[in-house]
């Protein structure tokens, strides 16, 4: 498949607390991605810690009993336009995931830039 440069990926992600309440959240990167390019770095394959790759948390505030820090990625789709709001490129945020797993997804949380 060619990929060009000014393609991006939209992806979308969801918190779901002890509750079962969901919060969606969602960011481009740039270029072509697919799930599986991130999930072996993911805790079970599926869940992540947003703050630990520079996404913002979706949990809200204030907190309760029922949250929790685990986020899971629910899809990945092509597009011809990026969202102003969370680029990122698609590298940056398998390094993040790779250095995340790694050290381990729950040490040292606050330590890494957000996206806002």
């Amino acid at each position: 498949m060619n990929v060009v440069s000014n393609s991006y990926t939209l992806v979308k992600y969801s918190y779901t607390d002890a509750g079962n309440y969901k919060f969606y959240g969602k960011f481009s990167l740039s270029g072509f991605f697919l799930l599986t390019d991130i999930s072996s770095y993911l805790i079970h394959r599926e869940y992540f810690i947003p703050t630990r790759i520079g996404l913002p948390s979706l949990v809200p505030s204030p907190g309760n009993s029922d949250d929790h820090s685990l986020h899971e990625f629910m899809s990945a789709t092509d597009t011809e336009m990026g969202m102003a709001d969370c680029l990122m490129d698609k590298k940056k945020l398998i390094n993040l995931a790779r250095t995340a797993k790694n050290v381990g997804w729950f040490r040292n949380l606050n330590s890494l830039e957000f996206c806002y």
